[in-house]
């Protein structure tokens, strides 16, 4: 699994993008895949895959690690 930071999420349509932890690009990620909410700045571990449509790779299995603190 890899592990990066939401740097970007819209709520309204649940989509969204995952910065590498290593700084390499941006991963898309889509909240209809697997996922609730997201944050900007949640840590998350994710693994990538590619649709077979578009044959464009996204996020899938996301697992929260932590999430700074929201009022």
């Amino acid at each position: 699994m890899k592990i990066g930071k939401v740097i970007y999420w819209n709520r309204n349509r649940h989509f969204g993008f995952i910065r590498y932890d290593d700084g390499d690009d941006d991963q898309f990620v889509h909240a209809s895949i697997d996922t609730d909410t997201l944050y900007v700045g949640d840590v998350v571990l994710f693994e990538v895959a590619r649709d077979r449509r578009s044959r464009r790779e996204h996020a899938v299995n996301i697992m929260r690690q932590n999430s700074p603190v929201r009022e």
